[in-house]
């Protein structure tokens, strides 16, 4: 279980309640290592075809949705292609 999850930096710290000290790991190793999750991976592999579909994605929580966007954009899971995001409000596009 994660108890803490902080940037400083280019640092990410992460928390664990059975270890004594903290995680530390780089934000581009981070997102490597995020972009092999299996369903990042589908994801990358789904947008890489020439034909595209709507991808409506649900349940991302707290900062999930920029950080598998940035995993797309970078690392192993590279797509190149724009991303058109659609926030429901002024508010919720500030935190993204």
């Amino acid at each position: 279980m994660l108890v803490a999850f902080l940037r400083r930096g280019s640092t990410i710290l992460f928390l664990f309640p059975s270890t004594i000290l903290p995680f530390l790991m780089h934000i581009p190793d981070f997102l490597h290592v995020f972009s092999q999750h299996p369903q990042v991976a589908a994801l990358a592999h789904t947008l890489s075809h020439d034909r595209l579909p709507l991808i409506h994605a649900e349940g991302l929580q707290g900062s999930a949705a920029p950080v598998v966007l940035a995993a797309l954009s970078t690392g192993r899971s590279i797509v190149k292609r724009p991303f058109l995001l659609i926030c429901r409000d002024e508010e919720e596009a500030g935190y993204f």
